[in-house]
């Protein structure tokens, strides 16, 4: 995509169910670099999901799957956020048996490596409901993680080691409102979309507050809940939005300067989307969106 053009719909695929190449409910989408992209396909915590990370190749045709319900290792029940290293290892944000969040990591093919933060100290449980979060790895192997139960940042080294955390629950500068997408760029600094804030907020990498953009609304540079975000390699920060009327994708700068949008109301159109929450870009610059209530991946070039 030239920097100011709007991407177009070029593919999708999904659709609802349990066979190779469907969904229920996809929430998350990363992409290596090999242009494989991989979907979490979830269904959520509380209903019959799928469990588990499917694996396409950048036209959408079925490569492998891995996970199942459960809690053990390599298992995949509350599957939500998704990242991927230098290295091509896959982190997956996922339950334990004892209803804390923490991260799994995989190597490309969906082997099982760690696990890493558990019980990652002041994540909420489950038991009380579900938390949406959402993680990113830096150049260095530093694994952030977005926590929507207790409006915090936490990030860790490579080995799942805590250094930092930061946030609370507000709408100042640095606090947040169920920060639900989490996401960083080349000069590793850390884009959130707070969710109900209907922002986002930019720190560096040690958690200082950098700037801020967006206000509740349905206009350019307006969120009803921001959700996904992504940062390509040329800087662009991509914005999922959900909410009737507002279901869309927004690019902007780093600056948080709007530049253009992908649809504008909900519905199941090419280009249209229901309550879409991951999105990634590859290294071509095609945009891979979770459109998570149309169970299916659409890509825009």
């Amino acid at each position: 995509s030239s920097s100011l053009s709007v991407p177009q719909f070029i593919l999708k695929w999904g659709t609802l169910g349990t066979d190779n190449g469907q969904f229920n409910r996809p929430v998350g989408v990363a992409v290596d670099s090999n242009r494989n992209v991989y979907v979490v396909d979830s269904g959520g915590h509380n209903s019959s999901g799928n469990y588990r990370i499917q694996k396409f190749d950048a036209s959408g045709n079925f490569i492998s799957k891995w996970g199942n319900a459960g809690t053990g290792n390599g298992l995949l029940t509350g599957a939500k956020g998704i990242a991927i290293d230098a290295n091509d290892n896959i982190y997956v944000g996922t339950l334990s048996e004892y209803g804390v969040e923490y991260i799994q990591k995989f190597d490309s093919s969906g082997n099982f490596i760690a696990r890493i933060g558990d019980p990652m100290t002041g994540l909420r449980s489950l038991m009380g409901g579900a938390t949406f979060f959402d993680i990113t790895v830096d150049g260095n192997g530093n694994i952030y993680v977005a926590d929507a139960g207790v409006d915090k940042i936490f990030k860790y080294n490579s080995l799942g080691n805590l250094l930092l955390v930061w946030g609370s629950s507000g709408g100042g500068d640095g606090q947040f409102n169920t920060p639900r997408g989490i996401a960083i760029d080349t000069e590793s600094n850390v884009y959130v979309a707070d969710s109900y804030n209907s922002r986002v907020q930019k720190f560096d990498s040690s958690g200082n507050f950098l700037m801020k953009w967006g206000v509740n609304g349905f206009g350019d540079g307006q969120f009803t809940q921001a959700f996904g975000v992504y940062v390509d390699t040329a800087g662009y920060v991509y914005v999922t939005s959900r909410g009737d009327g507002n279901d869309s994708v927004q690019r902007f700068s780093k600056e948080g300067s709007f530049i253009s949008k992908i649809g504008n109301s909900r519905g199941g159109n090419d280009g249209q989307f229901s309550n879409s929450e991951g999105i990634t870009v590859d290294t071509h610059g095609d945009v891979y969106v979770a459109d998570t209530d149309n169970y299916r991946i659409q890509k825009f070039k």
